[in-house]
């Protein structure tokens, strides 16, 4: 009798292979196996189609090499009844069929099912892959994709976990157990990103640990465990009402304690450690973002949790990278860069002097692939054009953490998916180990600074900004600061690329839509002038520093007297000055920097000593160094250099930024002082009288 079995199953597997369709045991023989397990009726879910019940999580695990027992260990230990559905996504041999199901089913009582083409999904079920295909979800049932190989590697994880995450969003967990290589690890980051939970197996307990190290160095991981731990997360989790509710009611059901007294607590929290202000982000994503944390916490309500982050300065990192929105990828929405290149730019050319370097700025630049994707499209546009166009970008964000990632340019293996293999071979490096490097080339023009667009002066005079997927966690009034902001950035007729779900809203008076579909507009040229109040990074006490402000303001507004009166001063007269970071790289300035301070030929640099007079360049190195050892400000006077023809005179004098509770880089202000040079007593003569004058009310006129 098994024999006959067994030559049927076998048959069965080969009329697959021949197919290319579902390999391994048919839906019948699976549910015979399961008669009186996992439900009170005995039965296992019809495979036909049916309608979606969409109110219920659904957790993928990844598994590859070493990782059948990790499995078998979190299936025993799960709970039959979590109201989640499991998907199983294994690295299988494409050549034979799988008998993964069948190994499974002997850890849990719930179904253990090999997915069918179109098979609903439905909680409490264990779905498995199968072999060489890639799974899709759509319209509540499974969709089964021919394999393709990335650089010669199968995927299946990053792309289950990918497509999850936008059809379940904050319902999609992602489980990464025992593998090699990094499969999983952008898939886990596109989970977290769109508000779902990443957990992955404890390196220590996995047969092979290549997978789970790679997603924790990732950051996207937000809960380490043995398997019987993960089961234990998984089964808790499932029964929260942040993956049980739909995003509309849970908006309805906030966490206890969730009042303007606390929120204003956790927002002056985040500010004075991190310098960012969240009070006017979206209510929706912060009320999300938070309703996270504490179920990753274990917390319920936010009166606690903000005592808990008091006391707790890894968590308000962790809730500040939780709100920075990281969704990113190489070539994002493909079609943007192709209209950019064939049509956007060469029109901006036309009649443009090539020799006058090209400035990009990219906000919200998070790990970089924005950015290095707009510059490979320049350069290709170059190329095409047949032009010589240099290229200036400046690349922001406001978290240090995720531009050190951008700044490093280093990308997994899993990027192949969206950079073709010509792009790969001219703008990447390979790395010893796996992934991908962009090439010194493309890095050394990429400037990446740490910059709050709400708040800091813009960078100015560039030809294109593109700030994707950022405006869209700003709320109305933040929108309304930031867009003219742009206009006042961008050179005339610059080019400004937005999100597919944002737009210039109530400012078609100052950008023109070029391409609405692709999301690219165009400055226009108006005559009316936009008031511009600033006010310069100040001590604010002897460990924190209130952060620059740049706000547009409407022209009827109320003006405070005392912070105009502060503008004016520091415009009229403070000297000119610039803040630098440890590695002497330019981070703000002010005032007018020339003739000491300017852009040297070549590739654009903002290091300090590459950008001041050459007769400069020592003194200053010299006096930063003066001023880091002793820790105070240190001045120097009577420095002369000779320009045009003339030799002007001026003092340096440094000054140490107090250090931020976060940032562990130090910070100087340097002035620059003009002094005007006297001759004998010629210049003291000629002030006294003047004093006398004044003494005696009188009025001078110049």
């Amino acid at each position: 009798m098994a024999k006959r079995k067994m030559k049927k199953t076998k048959k069965k597997v080969s009329q697959g292979r021949s197919l290319g369709r579902v390999r391994g045991a048919s839906a019948p023989k699976v549910a015979s196996r399961y008669k009186g397990k996992g439900s009170k009726s005995g039965k296992v879910s019809s495979l036909k189609s049916a309608p979606e019940q969409a109110n219920f999580p659904i957790a993928a695990i990844g598994a590859s090499a070493g990782g059948l027992q990790a499995l078998r260990d979190l299936l025993s230990s799960l709970p039959v009844d979590t109201g989640m559905a499991f998907v199983i996504i294994q690295h299988l041999d494409p050549t034979h069929g799988s008998m993964s199901a069948d190994i499974l089913s002997r850890s849990t009582k719930m179904p253990v099912i090999e997915v069918k083409e179109g098979m609903p999904v439905r909680p409490n079920h264990v779905y498995v892959i199968p072999p060489n295909c890639n799974l899709d979800l759509s319209g509540g049932g499974f969709k089964i994709l021919p394999r393709f190989e990335t650089r010669g590697q199968h995927m299946p994880l990053d792309f289950f976990f990918r497509r999850l995450s936008e059809y379940r969003k904050s319902q999609a967990i992602g489980v990464v157990l025992s593998g090699t290589a990094c499969d999983g690890t952008q898939g886990l980051l596109a989970i977290k990103n769109q508000g779902g939970i990443a957990l992955v197996q404890d390196p220590q307990t996995a047969k092979f640990d290549g997978m789970p190290r790679s997603a924790i160095a990732s950051g996207a991981v937000d809960l380490i465990c043995p398997p019987q731990g993960l089961a234990a997360e998984l089964a808790r989790i499932a029964k929260h009402s942040y993956v049980v509710l739909p995003e509309g009611e849970r908006e309805q059901n906030l966490p206890k304690g969730t009042t303007s007294e606390n929120l204003a607590k956790i927002f002056s929290l985040l500010r004075a450690q991190a310098g960012v202000n969240f009070a006017q982000y979206k209510n929706s994503t912060i009320q999300r973002r938070l309703a996270r944390r504490t179920l990753l916490c274990k917390i319920e309500d936010l009166a606690e949790y903000a005592v808990y982050l008091e006391n707790n300065p890894i968590e308000v990192k962790d809730l500040f990278s939780d709100l920075i929105i990281n969704v990113t990828s190489f070539f994002r929405d493909q079609n943007v860069f192709e209209v950019l290149k064939n049509t956007v730019l060469p029109k901006y050319m036309k009649g443009r002097d090539p020799s006058v370097p090209f400035r990009l700025w990219v906000a919200g630049c998070s790990t970089g692939e924005e950015v290095y994707s707009l510059v490979i499209s320049l350069m290709e546009f170059q190329r095409e054009a047949k032009i010589r166009m240099p290229l200036q970008v400046f690349a922001s964000d406001i978290s240090e953490q995720i531009l050190h990632k951008a700044r490093l340019g280093v990308y997994p293996e899993s990027i192949s998916e969206d950079v073709s293999r010509e792009r790969l071979e001219t703008f990447f490096e390979r790395v010893e180990g796996g992934g991908y490097k962009i090439a010194k080339s493309v890095r050394d023009i990429c400037l990446f600074s740490r910059h709050d667009v709400t708040r800091d002066p813009p960078f100015a005079k560039v030809d294109m900004i593109s700030c994707r997927n950022v405006l869209i966690y700003f709320a109305t009034e933040l929108q309304k600061t930031v867009l003219p902001i742009f206009h006042y950035a961008l050179n005339p007729s610059g080019i400004l690329l937005l999100g597919r779900s944002e737009s210039t809203g109530g400012f078609s008076e100052l950008f023109m839509a070029t391409d609405k579909t692709n999301k690219i507009y165009q400055k226009r040229n108006i005559a009316k002038t936009l008031k511009l109040s600033m006010s310069l990074l100040r001590p604010r006490s002897a460990e924190q520093f209130e952060p620059a402000i740049c706000r547009i303001e409407p022209g009827s507004a109320r003006v405070d007297l005392q912070r105009e009166s502060d503008r004016i001063a520091l415009i009229k007269y403070a000297p000119p000055s610039v803040v630098i970071s440890e590695a002497l790289e330019i981070i703000q300035s002010r005032g007018r920097t020339a003739p000491f301070l300017e852009l040297s030929p070549g590739h654009a640099s903002l290091n300090l000593l590459r950008m001041a007079h050459p007769e400069l360049s020592a003194k200053l190195k010299n006096a930063i160094q003066r001023s880091r050892t002793k820790n105070g400000p240190v001045t120097q006077t009577d420095l002369q250099i000779h320009d045009e023809g003339s030799i002007r005179t001026l003092s340096i004098h440094v000054v140490p930024i107090p250090a931020l509770p976060v940032v562990k880089e130090r910070f100087f202000t340097i002035f620059l002082k003009r002094q005007i040079r006297k001759e004998g007593n010629q210049l003291e003569g000629s002030i006294k009288p003047v004093l006398r004058l004044l003494k005696r009310g009188g009025e001078i006129r110049i």
